[in-house]
């Protein structure tokens, strides 16, 4: 079987989510939003992964925008409330 087959398939049933959009489903589910952080800003080449990967903590940082991954820190708004 074609890899590459499977995986368009694989993709095709994938959700993408930004990083507005994931605050509003934990906000959703009842948690506080903190911080998001963005991670993986290089490409998967590894002489430019190698080369821009010193700047990935200083870009997740500053924005999610072109993350690979985007991650979320929240506590629950029963937690927030007693805090």
């Amino acid at each position: 079987m074609n890899v590459l087959f499977i995986l368009n398939d694989f993709w095709k049933t994938a959700h993408f989510r930004n990083a507005n959009e994931l605050r509003a489903l934990a906000e959703r589910a009842g948690l506080t939003v903190s911080v998001p952080r963005g991670v993986v800003f290089y490409p998967p080449v590894g002489m430019f992964a190698r080369v821009l990967a010193p700047l990935d903590p200083w870009l997740g940082r500053l924005t999610t925008f072109g993350a690979a991954f985007i991650a979320l820190s929240a506590v629950s708004r029963a937690d927030h409330a007693r805090q």
